[in-house]
């Protein structure tokens, strides 16, 4: 949501890789019941394109809206699994590079800092207390018509989080240059608040910062 509403504040492109792992997700599942090796090759080899619509930035698979399906709890229950699969990285690597390739660009997404870009002039590592992040995923769910019960949010949020940290490939980490923001007790306005206050002087130096 911060990244989403900072794009929009700077007027940049707004990219949600972890959209793309779930449409990949979904695919693989169109596949196979579970998640497989075989099943994934199959998905890719297809070549799907993923992009995203201009005005809702929902996620287009093969020019086809499919926003709805990839956020269903069953999407989410296993996406840190085809996450972790190299060829699946592999594979999107290359797609988020293109999508970067003309900057302007706010990328959201657990490896962004640290390798999909490395040299990105701002980076932020966004967090908040478990409590928090369950309250707000819920209060998503819910306002999208689907009823979930806290136990089930916390789980998976947690199971991701494990999952994503402790992968060999590309794992949830903190970049050396990041910029670490607690969000538990900010509204939704404070945190771009904040990130902006951080992101102006860097866009416009001489503009912000007259005696540098």
């Amino acid at each position: 949501t911060l990244a989403r509403d900072l794009a929009k504040v700077l007027g940049y492109r707004f990219v949600d890789t972890g959209a793309m792992y779930r449409a990949i997700t979904l695919l693989v599942l169109e596949q196979s019941d579970e998640i497989s090796e075989d099943a994934v090759s199959k998905a890719l080899a297809q070549h799907p394109e993923i992009s995203f619509e201009s005005s809702s930035n929902h996620v287009l698979i093969n020019g086809m809206n499919r926003e709805i399906e990839i956020r269903e709890m069953r999407i989410a229950l296993k996406v840190s699994q085809v996450a972790s699969m190299p060829s699946v990285r592999d594979y999107l690597f290359q797609l988020q590079t293109n999508l970067i390739s003309e900057k302007h660009v706010v990328m959201e997404g657990r490896d962004i800092g640290t390798v999909i870009m490395p040299e990105a002039e701002v980076k932020f590592f966004i967090t908040a207390s478990i409590e928090s992040r369950v309250n707000r995923r819920q209060k998503q769910l819910l306002d999208e018509g689907k009823v979930v019960s806290r136990e089930e949010v916390q789980e998976n949020l947690e199971s991701r989080d494990f999952q994503d940290a402790n992968r060999a490939n590309a794992p949830l980490a903190l970049a050396q240059d990041a910029i670490a923001m607690d969000t538990s007790h900010f509204s939704k306005e404070e945190q771009i608040k904040a990130c902006l206050a951080i992101i102006q002087p860097k866009l416009n130096p001489t503009e912000l910062l007259r005696f540098v």
